[in-house]
């Protein structure tokens, strides 16, 4: 783009990724002035599409839960041909002796991995297993709550007010919550790969819970705390 030296802008954005992209559109659609720039010779950031070997792939990024549904209605994603597909299982978890555990979408199908994993009905482990999704998705839906809320200071006064258990498990190290559930430790190792993706810290690191919980935020098809990906692959966005 070719400047003036009487061009003035609202809005800075520096790096054309997916999140810089989204910031870019809701800035200009409120009737901002914004420049974005972007290093590379293509925008997309972690979106994007690579050729590696001759074989199409993303840059980076695998998933879409994150995608709000919102904004995916605000930008008209699905006019343009975005469509997210919920991963099922959500997590598959595999045993050293190579049997698995699958989480799915459906509580029938989870009972039924439990069962071919252990040879025999389990209602004590899924009963854990429920226990602990409720727990996580109490927690992500007060984070959500969250969102809208501009100002550190506010965030805080509204943590305070929240129940005292969204605290505790928030506040608790992984190791910490994981010791209240009796499921196999394989599966415990699964659901937390994903949380310390996003903290770069250990197990038993307070805080924990909180990353567990900003997981469950992820919406698919308008599925609650499940993780998808776009047809064609996270590219077509």
């Amino acid at each position: 783009m070719r400047r003036t030296s009487g061009d003035k802008y609202d809005v800075i954005i520096i790096g054309a990724g997916h999140n810089g992209l989204v910031a870019a559109s809701y800035l200009a659609r409120s009737g901002l002035r914004v420049s974005l720039h972007e290093r590379q010779h293509r925008i997309g950031g972690a979106a994007q599409a690579l050729d590696i070997f001759g074989v199409k792939t993303t840059a980076g990024a695998t998933w879409s839960g994150m995608l709000r549904p919102e904004i995916a209605v605000d930008l008209q994603l699905h006019q343009h041909g975005y469509t997210a597909v919920p991963l099922n299982p959500q997590v598959l978890a595999v045993a050293e002796d190579g049997r698995t555990i699958g989480l799915f979408l459906d509580d029938i199908d989870t009972a039924s991995s439990v069962q071919n994993y252990y040879g025999e009905p389990r209602p004590d482990v899924l009963k854990d297993i429920h226990r602990y999704e409720q727990h996580v998705s109490r927690a992500a839906r007060f984070i959500e709550s969250i969102y809208p809320i501009a100002t550190s200071a506010e965030r805080l006064n509204h943590l305070s007010r929240a129940h005292k258990d969204v605290q505790a498990f928030m506040g608790s190290s992984i190791q910490e919550i994981f010791t209240r559930y009796k499921f196999p430790e394989f599966l415990k190792s699964a659901l937390a790969a994903g949380a310390l993706s996003l903290t770069n810290s250990s197990t038993s690191t307070d805080g924990g819970g909180f990353a567990l919980a900003y997981m469950a935020t992820a919406n698919t098809a308008e599925i609650p705390g499940a993780w998808g990906i776009p047809r064609g692959g996270m590219y077509e966005i």
